[in-house]
């Protein structure tokens, strides 16, 4: 009995490793995808449109990283493409 709890053990972490490799290969693949967008200076698509909330804080240039935090709680976007959302609304570019 000792060794198929060694083996479901050996299994289990093979399968969470696997995970973490894949976790950090699609990140890059996120960040270099970011980099592209930024270059050809296009945001990423909104899986949704910033709540009320969110374009008022972004509207008040002293509640701007509220907004950032916001869109981020809200969007699940990394810290870059919520700053860039931020940006556009307060400059009202964002449709």
């Amino acid at each position: 009995m000792m060794i198929s709890r060694w083996v479901i053990l050996f299994l289990l972490t093979a399968f969470v490793t696997s995970l973490w490799r894949l976790e950090r290969r699609l990140q890059a693949v996120e960040s270099l995808l970011m980099g592209l967008s930024r270059h050809v200076g296009v945001l990423p698509p909104l899986a949704t449109e910033p709540s009320q909330r969110v374009k008022e804080l972004a509207l008040d240039p002293g509640r701007q990283v509220e907004a950032v935090r916001a869109v981020r709680e809200e969007m699940g976007l990394d810290l870059k493409a919520a700053r860039a959302i931020v940006k556009s609304l307060a400059s009202h570019t964002l449709r």
